[in-house]
């Protein structure tokens, strides 16, 4: 770790590991996020309004342990104790962000799935 004098002070820096491993707890978290918020759509897709919806909550569960690390991450940041952000934290943050759009339109397909099994219209393929 490097520590240099700035303005009197002593600020650490992040070492590559920790940054690599902050990247890849994001990115296992949003894989797992994102293969979740797909079976739930499959689920609702067959009629399993109730199981879609409980894999949801599950999955949000898991990509919300992903955000606390992404949060760790920014405060680093504001403090000053980042310097370069290596490329694979940007491909991380790629990764939630798309979980997130995901996420929103599995929701909304979740809906209007319920909608269609409350009131008996079936879709045809």
């Amino acid at each position: 770790m490097s520590l240099p004098i700035i303005s009197g002070k002593v600020t650490c820096y992040m070492e590559m590991k920790d940054y690599e491993e902050i990247a890849l707890q994001l990115i296992a978290t949003s894989g797992t996020a994102k293969s979740m918020y797909v079976e739930a759509m499959n689920l609702a897709r067959k009629g399993k309004i109730e199981e879609a919806e409980k894999m949801v909550g599950e999955a949000r569960k898991i990509f919300i342990d992903g955000h606390k690390s992404h949060q760790d991450l920014l405060v680093k940041e504001a403090n000053g104790q980042t310097k370069n952000i290596p490329l694979l934290i940007i491909h991380a943050e790629d990764q939630m962000a798309s979980v997130e759009i995901l996420e929103i339109a599995v929701e909304q397909c979740i809906a209007l799935y319920k909608i269609l099994k409350a009131n008996d219209i079936k879709l045809r393929r």
